[in-house]
């Protein structure tokens, strides 16, 4: 079934029309605290995986060194 990205994915599972999917944080943390259990962790499932990612354009980046971290 597909469901959108992690929000739909997690509005789905609350709603019971789905019954697992991947999550990572904040979302993991809400369905740990809800009495949903973790299965498994995705690097055991499927390997490497990012699931989240910071982005920003290279020229925005560039004038605004100060708001980056890392």
């Amino acid at each position: 079934m597909t469901v959108g990205g992690m929000t739909q994915r997690w509005e789905a599972m609350q709603r019971g029309e789905q019954i697992g999917t991947i999550l990572s944080c904040p979302y993991a943390i809400l369905a740990k605290a809800r009495g949903f259990r973790q299965l498994s962790w995705a690097m055991q499932v499927i390997g490497p995986y990012q699931g989240n990612v910071a982005a920003a354009r290279r020229s925005w980046a560039a004038v605004n060194p100060e708001k980056l971290v890392g």
